[in-house]
C-alpha cells in the first residue's frame, strides 16, 4: 500500500508551487507569441523542478497545470489535428508522471532518513541517567511535529492510566494540548490490549479501535484528521500506550505502513520510559541507602576505580576535619591523604597504596586495618578501624570500594595508657636505684605519647637536674644533654620545668611558635640550640610525693606533629605520680639503710676481750617484722 504520509511537516519552501507556475506561465506565453514553431511541450520542465524541491502533491499540482496548458496550446498555435500537437502531449503527460515519481522517491527518503534519525534519537535516550519526566518531554519534542501534529503518551501506574504527556502543533496548540489533557484516557485503557488506526474518522474505519461515537467526535471537535494509538511494552510487560495524531491543516494523514512504523517506535520509546523508571527507582533506593549511611555513627565512603570518593556520609567529614560531606567530596584522595601521617599499629609509617580501599580497587580482599593518623594541620591523633568491600558488577571486576571508618580512639588510648602504666610500674618497682628506673619510664613513653621525654629534679645550689633523657635517635639524645649542660636551669625561673616544680600544677603548650621561644629563651645561642630540636607541642607534669611536687617529667612532640589531648594530660600525670612515689620510696630507703648503718657502727665493740676458758663470739640481729622496738640492742650472755 502507498504511504500517503508526508514525515516532514507542512509542504516545500512556500515559492516552490508559484515559481513552478511562474515557469509554465513564462513558456506558454511565449509560445503564445512565437509565430514561427510551437513550444508548448516546454511546460514539461516545471513539475521537474518543483520535484526536486517541493512535495509529491505540489509536483502533481503543477503537473496538471503544465498538462492543462499544453492541452489548450492549439487554441493559438491551431494544430488540433496534428500529430505534433498528440506527442507534444503526452510528453507533458509522460513527463509530469515522471516527476511525480521523482517527488516520491525523494519524499520517501526523506521520510525514512528523517525515521532513521527519529528511532536512533530514541535509542540515545534509553542509554541516558534521566528521569521519567524529562524523559517523555524529550520524546514529545522528538515526535512533533516530525511524525505527528499531536502526541500523547500514558502510562499505567499502580493498575491505573495517567496521561503523562502532551504535546501539540499548530495555530490550535494550546487548545487541543488543554483538550487532550482534560480527556479522559479511555482510549488508552482499552489500547493497552491492542493497537488503534484511524485513517479517516469520516469514513469510520477502524482496526481494532474501541472508540466510541463520542471519541470520534472528541477527535472531530480537534480537527484529527488521521489518528494510532499503539501500546508500550517492555520487558514482556505493557507500561503504557503511545497516542500520536495529524489534523486536517497539516495534509497529512496515516497508514498501515505508518502504523508499522509506529510499532516499532513504540519498542524504542518503552525501553527509553523503562530505563528511565528504573533510574529513578535507582535514585530513589540511592537517597535511602544515603539516609540510612547518613545516620551511622561509623564513617562510610564510597571509591570508584579511579579512587575518587563518590559517596561519604557526614560521620566521614568529620572524622576527616571536613565542614560537610560535600567539601569531602569535592577534594581529591591524594589531598585527603596528605592532611594526615598514618601509622600502622606497630608504629611504622603505612603507605597510601597500603589502604584497604586501595588495595580492594586492585582486586584484594585486605583484612581490616587499625590505623593511627595525626593531623598535619592540627595534631590531633586518632586511632582508626577501616574495612573495605568491593562492590562487582555481572563481569565480576570490581566497581566501587565501600568504606567503613570506625573511630576506636578511647579504646585505644585507655589500653595504650593502662599497658604504659603498667609497664611503668614494673619498671619502678624493679630498682631501687630511682635515676635508673625514671631512665626506663622515659624510654617507656617514647612513641607511646611523645617524641622526647625528659626527667628533671631539684639539684643543688639552686639549679635543676635533668636525671634522664628519651628519644629514638641518640644522637639527639647527646645533643639535649649537651644543651642542659650547657644552659643548665634553675629553680627561680619564671616558667617552664621550675614553675611546675614549684607550682605542682601541669602545663600543655601544644603549639610552640617561634615568637614564643623568642620570649621564654633570652640568651641567642640556646635559643638556636631549642630550635634545632624542632619542638611542636609540648606537656610538663610534676612528680608528686607526699603531698607534694619533688620533680618534673616533660613530654615533647615533635617529628610527629601531634598534639596533647586532654587523655594524654591525665595519663601523664598518673605516670608522674607514681614516678613520684617510686622516688620517694627509693629516697626514704636509702636514708633510712644510712641511719642503721650508722647506729650498728656506733655500738659494735671495737673488739672483744680475752676471756681464759672461753670463746667469745658478736652477733648483730636488728629488729623483724614480729619486734617492734625502737632501735637495735646489743648485748653479751
Amino acid at each position: 500500500m502507498e504511504s500517503r504520509e508526508r514525515y516532514v511537516p507542512g509542504t516545500g519552501p512556500g515559492w516552490v508551487v508559484p515559481m513552478g507556475l511562474a515557469i509554465i506561465a513564462g513558456l506558454t506565453l511565449i509560445d503564445a507569441l512565437w509565430s514561427r514553431e510551437t513550444i508548448a511541450s516546454t511546460v514539461v520542465v516545471a513539475p521537474f523542478v518543483v520535484a526536486l524541491l517541493g512535495s509529491p502533491r505540489e509536483t502533481l499540482l503543477v503537473g496538471v497545470v503544465a498538462v492543462l496548458s499544453t492541452a489548450i496550446s492549439p487554441l493559438w498555435n491551431h494544430n488540433f489535428n496534428d500529430v505534433d500537437y498528440l506527442v507534444r502531449l503526452g510528453v507533458v503527460v509522460v513527463g509530469s508522471l515522471f516527476a511525480l515519481a521523482g517527488a516520491r522517491s525523494r519524499a520517501r527518503l526523506a521520510r525514512d532518513r528523517v525515521r532513521f534519525q527519529m528511532l536512533s534519537r530514541v535509542s540515545e535516550m534509553s542509554a541516558d541517567s534521566a528521569g521519567v519526566e524529562e524523559t517523555l518531554e524529550k520524546l514529545s519534542e522528538i515526535f512533533v511535529p516530525a511524525i505527528a501534529d499531536v502526541c500523547a503518551i500514558d502510562l499505567l501506574r499502580d493498575d491505573r492510566v495517567e496521561r503523562t504527556a502532551v504535546a501539540a502543533h499548530g495555530p490550535r496548540s494550546s487548545q487541543i494540548t488543554a483538550g487532550v489533557r482534560a480527556r479522559e484516557a479511555r482510549g488508552a485503557r482499552t489500547a493497552t490490549l491492542g493497537e488503534t488506526l484511524i485513517q479517516d474518522y469520516h469514513d469510520g474505519t477502524l482496526r481494532e479501535a474501541a472508540l466510541d461515537d463520542d471519541d470520534l467526535d472528541f477527535l472531530r471537535s480537534m480537527g484529527v484528521r488521521s489518528a494510532m494509538t499503539v501500546p508500550l511494552t517492555a520487558r514482556g510487560r505493557r507500561i503504557g500506550t503511545l497516542a500520536l495524531a495529524v489534523t486536517r491543516q497539516s495534509g497529512r494523514d496515516y497508514d498501515e505502513e505508518a502504523l508499522a512504523f509506529a510499532r516499532v517506535l513504540s519498542g524504542r520509546v518503552a525501553l527509553a520510559l523503562d530505563n528511565a523508571g528504573l533510574f529513578s527507582e535507582i535514585e530513589t533506593l540511592a537517597a535511602r541507602q544515603a539516609a540510612a549511611l547518613g545516620g551511622l555513627a561509623e564513617a562510610v565512603t564510597m571509591q570508584d576505580q579511579s579512587g575518587a570518593v563518590v559517596y561519604a556520609n557526614e560521620a566521614a567529614a568529620r572524622s576527616l576535619g571536613y565542614a560537610s560531606a560535600e567539601e569531602l567530596l569535592a577534594t581529591s584522595p591524594t589531598e585527603i591523604a596528605d592532611a594526615f601521617e598514618t601509622y600502622r599499629e606497630d608504629g611504622s609509617p603505612l603507605r597510601f597504596e597500603d589502604l584497604p580501599g586501595r588495595r580492594v580497587l586492585a582486586g584484594q580482599e585486605p583484612e581490616p586495618l587499625v590505623l593511627r593518623t595525626v593531623s598535619r594541620r592540627t595534631g590531633e591523633e586518632r586511632w582508626r578501624v577501616t574495612k573495605a568491600t568491593g562492590v562487582r558488577d555481572a563481569s565480576g571486576a570490581v566497581r566501587l570500594a565501600v568504606n567503613v571508618i570506625e573511630d576506636v580512639t578511647e579504646v585505644k588510648r585507655a589500653e595504650h595508657a593502662q599497658r604504659l602504666l603498667a609497664q611503668a610500674g614494673h619498671v619502678l618497682a624493679s630498682s631501687l636505684d630511682y635515676e635508673e628506673t625514671l631512665t626506663k619510664v622515659a624510654h617507656l613513653a617514647i612513641g607511646e605519647l611523645a617524641d622526647w621525654c625528659g626527667v628533671t629534679l631539684p639539684g643543688e645550689r639552686g639549679r635543676l637536674r635533668s636525671v634522664a633523657v628519651a628519644h629514638v635517635d641518640p644522637d639527639k639524645v647527646r645533643f639535649a644533654r649537651e644543651l642542659s649542660e650547657r644552659f643548665p636551669q634553675r629553680m627561680d625561673e619564671p616558667g617552664g620545668t621550675a614553675d611546675v616544680i614549684r607550682s605542682g600544677t601541669s602545663q600543655v603548650i601544644n603549639e610552640i611558635t617561634d615568637d614564643l621561644l623568642e620570649q621564654s629563651v633570652g640568651d641567642p645561642d640556646q635559643l638556636e640550640a631549642i630550635r634545632k630540636l624542632g619542638m611542636h607541642a609540648a606537656m610538663i607534669v610534676p612528680m608528686v610525693a607526699g603531698g607534694r611536687a619533688i620533680g618534673a617529667i616533660s613530654f615533647v612532640a615533635a617529628e610527629s606533629q601531634r598534639s596533647f589531648s586532654d587523655a594524654d594530660l591525665a595519663l601523664a600525670e598518673e605516670l608522674g605520680r607514681r614516678a613520684g612515689t617510686a622516688v620517694q620510696n627509693a629516697r626514704l630507703y636509702t636514708e633510712r639503710s644510712h641511719i642503721a648503718d650508722t647506729l650498728q657502727a656506733s655500738l659494735l665493740p671495737a673488739g672483744l676481750p680475752a676471756m681464759p676458758g672461753f670463746s667469745l663470739a658478736s652477733l648483730y640481729r636488728p629488729a623483724g617484722e614480729e619486734n617492734w622496738v625502737g632501735g637495735d640492742f646489743y648485748d653479751a650472755f
